[in-house]
């Protein structure tokens, strides 16, 4: 029996999700939990599994459109069922009274035609009639593509648009270059929610500086990254001081006995926070093959859901970037993150005499609300000590 796949909430704060691409294309054979498509949520990138075996009968949502959660994609069902009245569902909406118009008359002889939700979305967000459009899908369904396709057209056939160009042309023999416009939606409305709360807590950054001339030996050595020796360090930090891998809880503070570790890593979408779980029972190298595996996972767009939930305590590098010294921000409900720079060598009295070492800075911005300036300071201090003397503390 065919049924509607719809989209689904991935995580907490998911309201909406981009189809990034189709897996499969109508007319295709699906079992159940085979992937069908990507999706991108305001986190991370996610392959959406199919409800049932069957084939993909239609495909509701195009490439590049924004879903709200519950809302139709497709449907799945057996070849020849009628799925007509599964069209009307997704696109229908439900019917106006009778209205007069500016002269009186009524407006009920005018079509109503049919659309997707996300056609809908984007004609009222530009001012556009829908009954403007002549709809390509089936029985006239308006899709988004059919209003994009509309907005273009319009926009080249318009005097308006073409006189400014050609003063434009006239005034700027170069060309114009119209300026773009960035929607916020997924991983970047992930983000702008994440630090519009984060700029609620009272946070504060305490800054210490690392001689990571050993570990950078043991690092080339042994092809393990520096932000696994340091994820290792802050795991044996936090036995030491559990008030820093803890969230707030109403009235009360939540101190964590496992120690999931967030490492914020790179992707073509922005960055991520996929999460080391039960750090503190695995050796650095151990963390170090983790955060690859993620890492990469991350750039192909398929870390789940299960990547990136639990964390404690997160850790990020902007050293990679070239940054040497940041004031990071805590990620909520967390009520503390690590931040570590560029390693960079530089002239340290060390026994009384100039040496050349490696440096590094390491930022721990905290929730002052929880944490007091003495155990900030003293957190940071052990990490430290930890990597200035890898070997004697057993983190390499």
């Amino acid at each position: 029996m065919a049924s509607h796949v719809t989209m689904p909430q991935f995580t907490d704060t998911m309201v909406s999700g981009i189809v990034s691409y189709w897996i499969k294309s109508e007319g295709d054979s699906i079992s159940l939990d085979e992937p069908i498509a990507v999706i991108e949520t305001d986190k991370a990138t996610m392959e959406i599994l199919s409800p049932q075996d069957g084939y993909l009968l239609k495909i509701l949502a195009q490439e590049g459109e924004s879903i709200d959660v519950g809302e139709p994609i497709a449907i799945i069902g057996e070849p020849g069922e009628n799925i007509d009245s599964m069209l009307g569902e997704a696109a229908e909406s439900p019917a106006k009274p009778e209205q007069m118009d500016e002269t009186g008359g009524s407006t009920a002889s005018r079509v109503t035609k049919i659309a997707s939700p996300a056609a809908k979305r984007l004609a009222s967000e530009n001012n556009i009639d829908l009954d403007e459009i002549e709809g390509s899908g089936k029985d006239g369904l308006i899709s988004a593509k059919d209003v994009k396709d509309y907005i273009k057209k319009r926009s080249e056939s318009s005097p308006v648009i073409e006189r400014q160009e050609k003063e434009a042309k006239e005034h700027f023999p170069g060309g114009h270059v119209e300026d773009e416009i960035i929607s916020i939606k997924g991983i970047r409305a992930a983000m702008f929610e994440s630090m519009t709360a984060s700029a609620k807590i009272p946070q504060v950054t305490t800054v210490a500086q690392a001689d990571m001339t050993e570990i950078a030996l043991f690092s080339k050595e042994t092809s393990v990254s520096i932000t696994s020796f340091v994820v290792s360090a802050v795991v044996e930090a936090l036995k030491k001081f559990p008030l820093i891998n803890s969230r707030i809880e109403g009235d009360s503070i939540r101190l964590f006995k496992k120690m999931n570790i967030g490492v914020a890593v790179s992707t073509p979408n922005g960055l991520v926070v996929p999460v080391i779980k039960d750090a503190e029972n695995k050796h650095v190298i151990r963390i170090s093959k983790e955060i690859s595996d993620l890492a990469r996972k991350g750039r192909e767009g398929r870390l789940s859901l299960d990547d990136l939930k639990e964390r404690t305590f997160t850790v990020t590098n902007s050293g990679v970037f070239g940054s040497i010294f940041f004031t990071p921000r805590i990620n909520p409900p967390e009520v503390a993150v690590l931040g570590i720079g560029k390693i960079v060598e530089q002239p340290v009295v060390l026994n009384g005499g100039i040496h050349i070492r490696a440096m590094m800075y390491l930022c721990l911005s905290y929730d002052h609300r929880v944490i007091d300036g003495e155990t900030a300071v003293k957190f940071v201090q052990e990490i430290r000590m930890m990597l200035e003397s890898p070997k004697e503390h057993q983190i390499a």
